[in-house]
């Protein structure tokens, strides 16, 4: 399960939801949460599990570029920050442990080197 995100954070959409005027790769902040989904402070609703939060577990995506990544075992990472040109920096753990090894990746409509796993910060369990 995704963790639950509170007003004020940022999300990155991820999936282009099929109403809306909204943009993949485009962050968004939480004006309001309810059971499945958040109000956006720039208007309109998305469900969470089109958005990439601060604390969000992630594993390689379909767009993982094995040449330039080959070092990771495809353990777990964790969302820490987005950067401004539009990618998402990633600790990763290797064996349970906390690595020292962070690294940005693309998120957006043409490339999604990144997707969330089913557990995240916190919550212990995966969920659908």
């Amino acid at each position: 399960m995704l963790r639950e995100l509170e007003t004020g954070d940022e999300a990155l959409l991820i999936t282009q939801p099929a109403y809306g005027n909204f943009t993949v790769g485009r962050i968004y902040t939480v004006k309001r949460i309810d059971h499945t989904g958040c109000y956006l402070r720039e208007g309109g609703y998305l469900e969470r599990k089109k958005l990439l939060a601060i604390g969000d577990k992630v594993v390689r995506g379909p767009d993982w570029d094995e040449e330039m990544e080959p070092w990771s075992g495809g353990g777990e990472g964790k969302v820490v920050k987005f950067n401004p040109e539009g990618t998402v920096k990633v600790e990763w753990d290797e064996d349970g442990n906390r690595s020292s090894v962070s690294r940005s990746y693309i998120m957006n409509a043409n490339r999604q080197d990144l997707k969330p796993t089913g557990d995240s910060e916190g919550t212990g369990e995966d969920k659908p």
